[in-house]
């Protein structure tokens, strides 16, 4: 089969293109014929080292993946060859092998997929859906003001739709482009800013991706009980936070929280909560706009996503 392979670390070029084996399957797995690879940017920066967590190489990156199941493990019966499925590999801990044109997966963490979704739609809602999902639970957005930064991108989009959908009363969708401004407003912001003007918004609850000079900014803005979560890969990095910072961290009895999705659901709740995002998405809740690219251009993914050039879920996509 041909897979996109790493041999070491470095820029999108050590992203190569190769003929390797069709993987099998184990017992309590299944084997994805896939369509569609969902790009993510933490995986930008395993490619280069830079994540908290590492490729023993050489490895296939990826970790999400939405197709059709070509067998089955010995241990399964609920799933069966010919279903069309999205997997969330990441969430089972495997991090590798979704830049491919088969894939195996955990049953635990795979779900049929409604006939009305699209494959490279179905990679927005796996692990940046489920992202977009437990986000929402921390810090509930309801009746309240709502920051999100990044909001051109897979989870900030479905931030704003999610907020929206839960009854948010004020959406501050933050990006960096007004292309990407634009599509957070036709997704259901309220308003739509630049990064140089969050200090000057307030808000009840932000949804930080980048941590940082935005983090800081953030709680600037933060109003007296709000709820700032700080999650993603940019997010693991130095933060230094002003006295002034730190009285209204304090005195404003502000709540400064990390999120992690592994840390933060059971893969044996996976399928139900995947299944109610494609509910919303066929319901017309949720919409995930995609920025494509053929297998064989996954170095152009990486590229452009790292700099920030992308609308919406990255995926790659397998023609046959």
């Amino acid at each position: 089969m041909k897979a996109v392979h790493i041999a070491r670390f470095g820029g999108p070029d050590v992203l190569m293109l190769d003929e390797v084996p069709v993987p099998r399957p184990a017992p309590d797995e299944v084997l994805i014929r896939v369509a569609a690879a969902g790009v993510n940017f933490a995986e930008t920066l395993m490619r280069e080292d830079r994540y908290i967590a590492s490729y023993a190489l050489p490895a296939i990156p990826g970790s999400e993946v939405a197709g059709t199941i070509e067998a089955v493990g010995s241990a399964i019966e609920h799933l069966r060859p010919g279903q069309r499925v999205g997997a969330a590999l990441a969430v089972s801990g495997k991090l590798t092998g979704g830049y491919a044109e088969f894939a195996t997966a955990k049953a635990a963490v795979t779900a049929p997929l409604p006939d009305a979704l699209g494959f490279a739609e179905a990679t927005g809602l796996l692990v940046q859906g489920l992202t977009a999902h437990h986000l929402m639970n921390a810090a509930g957005p309801k009746g309240r003001t709502v920051l999100i930064d990044a909001a051109g991108g897979g989870v900030g989009s479905l931030l704003v739709q999610l907020a929206r959908y839960r009854g948010a009363a004020r959406i501050v969708a933050v990006a960096s482009t007004p292309a990407k401004r634009d599509r957070a407003l036709a997704n259901g912001a309220d308003v739509a800013i630049g990064y140089a003007d969050i200090a000057s918004s307030p808000m009840d609850v932000a949804y930080d991706s980048l941590g940082g000079d935005v983090l800081a900014a953030c709680l600037e803005g933060m109003a007296p009980g709000g709820t700032l979560v700080a999650y993603g890969a940019p997010c693991i990095s130095p933060l230094h936070l002003s006295p002034e910072a730190m009285r209204k961290l304090v005195l404003g009895n502000v709540a400064l929280r990390g999120f992690a999705l592994a840390g933060a659901v059971r893969s044996a709740d996976i399928p139900s909560q995947l299944q109610s995002l494609f509910d919303l998405h066929c319901e017309g809740v949720l919409t995930v706009g995609t920025t494509q690219f053929p297998l064989e251009r996954a170095s152009e993914a990486h590229g452009e996503l790292a700099e920030r050039r992308t609308l919406g879920k990255v995926v790659l996509t397998i023609e046959r």
